[in-house]
C-alpha cells in the first residue's frame, strides 16, 4: 500500500497532480491550515469519486512549522501502525527539503519513505546537493555550533538556518536576524565554513 502525505500548505493545488492515478491500494493524508484551505471544485469533485482512501487533517498552528511536525509524527504513527508489512512506502508531498531528515531517519530503518512534489511521483527538481551533505552531518554541526553557542535553542536555530537555507547570503541573513550581533554571528558562520563550502553566495 502506498501512503501519500500530503504538505497542502506547502504544495497547494499542484501536489495533487496525478491523483487520478492512484488506486484503492493506496490512501492520501491531506495536511492543511488555516493558511491553505482551499480546494477548487474540480480537484474536490475527484476527491469525490476517488478510488483510493482520503483522510484530512487540518494542522493546529501557532508556532513555527507547526504542520511539519504534526506531518511528521503522524508519519511515524502510521509507520507503526503498519510494521509487519513490508510492502506498504510512504510518501511525503512536499517541496520543503526539511523532510529529507525523515526520509533518510527511516531509509536507515530499512522503511521506504521518499519525498516527492505530486501525486505522480515527481522529484523535486531544485532539491539541492547541499541538503544531503547537511544531512550527512548533522551532528558534527550542532557539535561546531555548540563551541560558539551554548544554549541548546539557540544551537537548533543555527542547525535549522543551515538546512532551511539555499545560500550563504541566505543563512547569513537568517543568523543576523536571530542574533543581532555581528560579531556573534561572524563566529558561528567561521565555525560553518566546512559545512557550507558547496553553498552558493558569498
Amino acid at each position: 500500500m502506498a501512503y501519500y502525505l500530503i504538505d497542502y500548505e506547502n504544495v497547494h493545488v499542484s501536489g495533487m497532480d496525478g491523483f487520478s492515478n492512484l488506486t484503492a491500494d493506496d490512501k492520501i493524508v491531506i495536511f492543511y491550515s488555516d493558511n491553505s484551505n482551499s480546494l477548487t471544485f474540480e480537484i474536490h469533485q475527484q476527491l469525490m469519486d476517488a478510488l483510493c482512501k482520503v483522510e484530512y487533517h487540518k494542522a493546529e498552528t501557532g508556532s513555527k512549522n507547526a504542520l511539519d511536525f504534526q506531518l511528521s509524527s503522524y508519519l511515524g504513527y502510521l509507520i507503526r501502525a503498519s510494521k509487519k508489512k513490508s510492502d506498504n512506502r510512504f510518501f511525503i508531498v512536499s517541496r520543503d527539503n526539511g523532510f529529507s531528515v525523515l526520509c533518510t531517519y527511516w531509509k536507515n530503518k530499512n522503511i521506504s519513505v521518499e519525498m516527492v512534489v505530486n501525486l505522480n511521483g515527481d522529484k523535486n527538481a531544485e532539491s539541492p546537493e547541499k541538503t544531503e551533505f547537511i544531512i550527512e552531518n548533522f551532528n558534527e554541526i550542532e557539535k561546531v555550533v555548540s563551541l560558539v553557542v551554548s544554549e541548546k535553542p539557540e544551537i537548533d536555530l543555527v542547525v535549522s538556518a543551515v538546512r532551511e537555507s539555499n545560500t550563504r547570503t541566505e543563512l547569513s541573513r537568517k543568523l543576523v536576524s536571530y542574533f543581532r550581533d555581528g560579531t556573534k554571528v561572524h563566529e558561528i558562520f567561521t565555525a560553518l565554513k566546512p559545512f557550507i563550502k558547496n553553498m552558493p553566495g558569498q
